[in-house]
């Protein structure tokens, strides 16, 4: 999918559903936050994982880099704005055409 004519190219991948499932747990404040992963959204190279809190609302949506190592894998928060916004973009437009393929 095409973000932008200034934007990379973001394409949805299953890496860390096909090593972990569907579920992630994040550790926040010193609590376990157990999530969903909605979608996954490769973006110039990097690997995102979009995640639903399991007792949030449905605008509750977490966004995540992820990376994969074997049978490791490592989630990190994303500090910079832009690359936020960037996936956060992807993830709308993402949304918009799985939206359209269902009806």
């Amino acid at each position: 999918m095409t973000l932008s004519s200034n934007r990379p190219l973001a394409r949805e991948i299953q890496l860390l559903r096909e090593k972990i499932g569907s579920r992630l747990s994040l550790q926040e404040d010193a609590q376990e936050v157990p999530c969903h992963i909605v979608a996954e959204l490769e973006i110039s190279g990097e690997f995102y994982a979009c995640l639903l809190p399991q007792d949030a609302r449905r605008d509750d949506l977490y966004i995540y880099r992820y990376q994969l190592d074997g049978d490791h894998h490592r989630v990190e928060p994303i500090e910079d704005d832009q690359e936020w916004e960037q996936v956060a973009d992807a993830y709308d437009e993402w949304l918009y055409f799985k939206h359209k393929e269902n009806g």
